[in-house]
């Protein structure tokens, strides 16, 4: 009976409203500051696309990081919570594509080097849809070295807010705050590149993800290492 109702087109209609209604709130009620994006207007204006990074656990507030005149493409996986995703930020103007950058993906490599060739942003969680948790996938590194697109590590934090227990630790920023984006330096792949050069790059993505996202915890008040192992423990 549940997964009737779950399954019924208004009820998840209503259900993605309500989300990005509560987004919305968020946004509208907290404090907000932006640390490191000005580098990255010229970009923008300039129509010069790249592959925006954050990890899955810091995804509800995102959409917020982004201009709302500039097109971006979201990478969502098929799963129902990816879905009920992609029809939620529709609400903010973000198109979605259906995919992975682990499991068959290829359909998805290639509609997303399109996107980029036609100067449009792609959005990733490069540790989704489902980990391992704060560790970038490999794909990510294979689409900006066939694309020659940069990546673009960002993520924020809020003063107030829930840590759900989920093998992500979603972030669910609470209403009445104040809270930060921080944006980290391009980090670009070479087109001729090594196995183990790949590897590199891609724990310098993770390496510096955590590194920002230390920094945004820090600045509103919470302990981002004890957070991390908190992740550990619970695998």
């Amino acid at each position: 009976m549940i997964k009737k109702i779950l399954n019924h087109s208004l009820i998840i209609r209503l259900a993605c409203w309500l989300v990005f209604s509560y987004m919305r709130l968020c946004f509208i009620t907290n404090s907000w500051q932006f640390l490191g994006n000005k580098a990255f207007e010229k970009r923008w204006n300039k129509k010069k696309p790249f592959i925006l990074c954050f990890w899955h656990g810091r995804l509800l507030m995102m959409p917020y990081c982004w201009k709302k005149n500039i097109p971006i493409h979201m990478l969502i996986s098929k799963h129902k919570d990816g879905q009920l995703i992609s029809k939620t930020v529709r609400y903010l103007g973000i198109q979605s594509i259906t995919g992975s950058t682990k499991h068959g993906g290829m359909e998805a490599m290639r509609r997303m080097l399109g996107i980029l060739k036609q100067k449009e942003c792609i959005g990733i969680t490069p540790d989704g849809p489902r980990g391992p948790r704060m560790k970038c996938s490999i794909g990510i590194v294979n689409l900006a070295q066939i694309s020659g697109s940069p990546i673009i590590p960002v993520t924020y934090s809020s003063t107030k807010r829930k840590i759900i227990s989920s093998w992500d630790k979603f972030q669910m920023t609470l209403p009445f705050g104040s809270g930060v984006f921080i944006w980290g330096k391009p980090i670009n792949v070479p087109r001729k590149i090594t196995k183990s050069q790949k590897e590199r790059i891609r724990e310098k993505i993770t390496n510096k993800l955590n590194n920002l996202t230390e920094i945004s915890d820090a600045l509103c008040g919470h302990n981002f290492k004890m957070l991390k192992e908190e992740g550990k423990a619970a695998k």
